[in-house]
């Protein structure tokens, strides 16, 4: 397979985005995006916790122009690692910096290449513009909010049993008078949150979009970072409640150390902050610590440093284990890949993973959001409720308007 290279003109810009919006790849952060159409290969499916497939993947990359450094794989991956990830090669790729969007075609000759560009140069001209907001009908929570209480307060009797913390999630399910249309989503978050990375994959027929405040791990030459979130409140709190609450820096203190602990065999070097800073955000503020090292094997990629950190304590407990028996018990929602990863990684190892949150499931004429809360000895049950409806908030205010209204 060989790489063919063209630019989209600055006046097809906003289509291009659209475009992928609706049906493409997208990975958007603040000052890069990236997007894909189409599959050069079919897609790979597999558990990033195998080895093997991991190597199946790089593999993949490495069949393709050897010149061109910018071939990258876009994974989906579950909450549940062992389950089966989806790693797709757009068979166009575009990256947009500084306003100029630098398209990579991957075809099997010169002249397939030249054709496929000029094709999905005609795609962006045709496409059509955003279209507005669908009335809701009806909004189903599952579960209650009395419910997801009556769970805090069962996982807060469990944990004189060895473990000392889990996360609960709740889901919003809105149905609406017509389709949704991601595009206007993916442009409302990226308005309302213009630092978190915005996502889309369609996996299984289902659109999964979203803008993930929340950086797994980033993996650039033999260097590496990740920034944990845990311990969270309204954006109307003061900065400094947050920063002395007991009960949020035990929290983020647990998952601090568990990241930490899973990144320390592959390190040369390992550094981190003794103390949280504050993540301002639009609804919530969140306690962050940027962790930042080296590698000691140059040959360790992104995905490896992926697949040894997730599930986060931040989406699950501690220890693991325990706590996704606990999700299992008490927890009526199917995560699927809710709170699992979503991102890329190139041939050279390097990538770029976030927390698969703060997004919804898009499927016919329905919607759904899903926001989690994390549970220590100390929570308050209606307080991680309230929690968790900022959160759901938060992501229906861009996907569905009127469907917040349904919230406290």
């Amino acid at each position: 397979m060989i790489t063919v290279l063209g630019v989209v003109e600055e006046d097809l810009v906003e289509a291009l985005v659209i475009h992928a919006s609706r049906l493409g790849v997208v990975h958007a952060e603040h000052g890069t995006q990236i997007y894909g159409f189409g599959d050069a290969f079919e897609p790979l499916v597999g558990s990033i916790a195998d080895a093997s497939f991991r190597m199946l993947i790089e593999q993949r990359l490495a069949s393709i122009d050897s010149q061109v450094r910018s071939v990258r794989a876009h994974l989906a991956v579950p909450f549940d690692i062992n389950q089966a990830a989806t790693a797709r090669i757009p068979q166009i790729q575009v990256t947009i910096t500084r306003g100029v969007a630098s398209v990579l075609v991957v075809a099997a000759d010169e002249d397939e290449g030249r054709s496929l560009f000029d094709a999905f140069l005609r795609d962006l001209e045709a496409v059509s513009a955003v279209t507005g907001d669908p009335d809701v009908l009806t909004v189903l929570q599952h579960p209650s909010p009395q419910e997801y209480a009556q769970a805090v307060t069962i996982a807060k009797s469990r944990f004189d049993t060895g473990f000392d913390k889990v996360v609960l999630a709740r889901s919003m399910t809105v149905q609406l008078t017509h389709s949704a249309d991601p595009a206007l989503i993916l442009r409302t978050m990226a308005d309302r949150e213009p630092f978190c990375t915005r996502y889309a994959q369609t996996l299984d027929g289902v659109r999964f979009i979203g803008a993930s405040p929340e950086l797994l791990i980033r993996r650039s030459g033999s260097h590496f970072s990740s920034q944990p979130l845990a311990g969270t409140a309204s954006a109307r709190a003061l900065v400094e409640e947050l920063i002395e609450s007991n009960k949020d820096n035990a929290e983020h203190r647990i998952v601090v150390e568990e990241i930490v602990e899973r990144l320390d065999p592959f390190a040369e070097t390992l550094e981190y902050p003794s103390y949280p800073e504050v993540m301002a955000l639009r609804s919530v503020i969140h306690l962050a610590t940027r962790i930042t090292g080296t590698l000691q094997d140059s040959s360790t990629s992104a995905l490896d440093l992926l697949a040894a950190i997730c599930p986060t304590p931040a989406v699950s407990g501690r220890p693991i284990d325990t706590a996704r028996s606990l999700i299992a018990e008490l927890e009526p929602v199917d995560r699927g890949f809710f709170a699992g990863a979503m991102g890329w990684m190139d041939r050279s190892g390097n990538g770029a993973f976030v927390l698969a949150i703060r997004g919804v499931f898009l499927q016919g004429d329905s919607l759904t959001a899903i926001a989690g809360a994390g549970i220590v000895a100390d929570s308050d049950p209606q307080a991680e409720v309230a929690e968790t409806e900022m959160k759901l908030r938060s992501i229906l205010d861009a996907a569905a308007p009127e469907a917040s209204t349904f919230l406290p």
